[in-house]
This record gives C-alpha cells, structure tokens and sequence, in this order.
C-alpha cells in the first residue's frame, strides 16, 4: 500500500502540502494520519548536509531521483532545489 505525496518545494517552510492522496492501509495507515504533520514539523529542517555530501557527488547533473520513504518532503525539496528530478514517494 502505497501514499503518494505531492510537494510544493518553492519554500522549504512549506514543502508539507496539505493535498495528499491517501490509500489506507491495513497497518501503519493510521498511525501515519495521526503523526504526519508532527513528524514533518520535527524532521524537516534537520541539518543533512555531511548524507547530501556524500550521495551527489555519486550522480550526474540533473539525474533522476526516487525518493522512496520521502517523509517530510525535506530531501525531495533539496534534491530539486539543486536541480535535480526528484519523484517522491511515501510508502
């Protein structure tokens, strides 16, 4: 079962859009509903700066980008800000 999140990455302050589409699930479904916007709120502006130093010196310019677990939207956002495609998805 699968969520699959659109963000508006314009502003990183408010990369957590309300207009996500939802498949309930048998399992994680709920808890997800219940602490979504607390866990985007919380996680969101952590610095990840050494994980992004170490991942895009691996890609070429402009590469494609799945990010599957996509949270927040935090790293979708900073993928695409340095110009990357970015698909974001949140399982």
């Amino acid at each position: 079962i699968w969520k699959r999140s659109y963000f508006r990455c314009t502003s990183r302050q408010n990369a957590w859009d309300s207009r996500i589409g939802v498949l309930r699930g048998r399992f994680m479904g709920d808890y997800y509903e219940i602490n979504a916007k607390r866990y985007a709120e919380e996680t969101f502006s952590a610095d990840m700066s050494e994980q992004y130093g170490r991942f895009l010196p691996l890609l070429r310019e402009q590469a494609r980008i799945l990010d599957v677990g996509s949270g927040s939207g935090r790293d979708a956002c900073y993928f695409q800000e340095q110009g990357y495609k970015v698909t974001a998805l949140e399982p």
